[in-house]
C-alpha cells in the first residue's frame, strides 16, 4: 500500500488508509468495499494501488462532518506533515525535521496548534489548559475576586485584539462576567495576529464612552505575550504596528487614560512594552520562566494592580 511508485497523484489518499482515517473501495473481489456492499461502479479499478477516488472516509474529528474532518486531516497528511506549505517550511519542520512524516497526536496537535487555533477552527482549544493562556485566565480570575473584596465602585471590561480589535464586555460592576468570558475564550481566539494599536483603541473609546463614570480614574491594561504586527489599516506590518500601538498609548495618555503593560514568555516584545508603559505613564510588569513561575508572577501582578486601582483589562 506505501510503495513510492505513485507518490506524485495518490500518497495523502494511501496515508489516510493506513491510518484509518478512510476506507479503500478498491475494485477487487473479496475486498471490504464487496462485503459492505458498495456499488461495482462506485469502486476502484481493481488494481493494487490505492488512487485518487477510490476511498471513502469514515472517521471524524470532534463533532465535524465527514467532509470537514476529511479537510483537515487531508491538508494535515498533504501539506503539514511533509514540512512545506506553499513553499514555505512549518514550524514543525524548522523544530526537528526527523518528525516529517510522522502521523500521531503530536503532530497533529502541532498542526492544529499551528494552522487551526482560532475558535471557529478548533473551539476544543477555549476548554483546554494551554499556556501561557490559561495562566492569564487564572490571574484575570484572581483580580476579579479581589475587586469584588474591594466593594467600591470600580468597573471592569474586556477587549481583544486580533488582526481586528473587538469590544467583548461592556464596562461592567460585574468583574466575573470579564473573567468568565475570557475563561470562554483560547489564544488567536479570531485570529492569530496582534493589533495592538487597535486593542488600546477599543480600550480608549470604552473609558470615554457613555458608561464610564466621568469624574472616575480612567485605567488600562495592555496585556501581551508577542508583537505588535497589524498596521492602522489592518495590514500585517510589524514596524507600522508598533507605531501604531505608540501612537494610541500616547492617546490614553492625552486623553487621561494611564496604560500598564502585561508582558508574558520569553518572546514578547519587551522594548515594546516598554515603550507602551512610557508613553501611557503607567508601568511595564513582565512574567517569565517556567509555568509555575510565571503563573505566579501573573497573579501577584493582576492582584496587585486589582487592588490597587480601578482596571480595564485589554487582551
Amino acid at each position: 500500500m506505501m510503495s513510492g511508485a505513485n507518490d506524485a497523484t495518490s500518497w495523502s489518499d494511501r496515508v489516510a488508509v493506513a491510518l484509518g482515517l478512510a476506507r479503500w473501495d478498491s475494485g477487487m473481489p473479496g475486498g471490504l468495499w464487496e462485503q459492505l456492499g458498495v456499488p461495482a461502479g462506485s469502486a476502484g479499478n481493481g488494481n493494487q494501488t490505492v488512487g485518487d477516488g477510490e476511498i471513502t472516509w469514515v472517521e471524524t474529528f470532534g463533532n465535524r462532518s465527514l467532509q470537514e474532518s476529511q479537510d483537515i486531516f487531508m491538508d494535515y497528511i498533504g501539506n503539514y506533515i511533509s514540512g512545506t506549505h506553499n513553499g514555505s517550511r512549518t514550524k514543525l519542520d524548522k523544530a526537528d525535521t526527523m518528525f516529517r512524516n510522522q502521523f500521531g497526536v503530536k503532530t497533529f496537535m502541532n498542526y492544529l496548534l499551528e494552522r487551526r487555533t482560532s475558535h471557529a477552527q478548533t473551539p476544543e482549544f477555549a476548554n483546554t489548559k494551554t499556556q501561557p493562556m490559561q495562566a492569564v485566565k487564572d490571574a484575570v480570575q484572581r483580580m476579579a475576586e479581589v475587586l469584588d473584596g474591594l466593594d467600591t465602585s470600580d468597573m471592569l471590561s474586556l477587549e481583544i485584539y486580533g488582526r481586528t480589535a473587538r469590544h467583548e464586555v461592556d464596562l461592567t460592576d460585574d468583574f466575573h462576567e470579564v473573567s468568565n468570558r475570557l475563561a470562554e475564550m483560547q489564544a488567536a481566539h479570531y485570529d492569530s495576529w496582534t493589533n495592538m494599536g487597535g486593542g488600546i483603541t477599543r480600550g480608549i473609546e470604552e473609558l470615554t464612552s457613555s458608561r464610564a463614570r466621568p469624574t472616575s480614574q480612567k485605567m488600562m491594561i495592555v496585556l501581551t505575550d508577542g508583537n505588535a504586527n497589524v498596521a492602522p489599516n489592518g495590514n500585517f506590518s510589524k514596524v507600522l504596528g508598533r507605531n501604531y500601538a505608540h501612537r494610541m498609548a500616547r492617546l490614553a495618555a492625552e486623553s487621561g487614560i494611564r496604560v500598564y503593560a502585561v508582558s508574558v514568555g520569553a518572546e514578547s516584545d519587551l522594548a515594546l512594552m516598554d515603550t507602551i508603559a512610557y508613553l501611557g505613564d503607567g508601568e511595564h510588569f513582565h512574567a517569565e520562566g517556567s509555568i509555575d513561575q510565571y503563573s505566579q508572577q501573573l497573579e501577584n501582578i493582576f492582584i496587585t494592580l486589582g487592588g490597587s486601582r480601578p482596571v480595564e483589562l485589554i487582551r
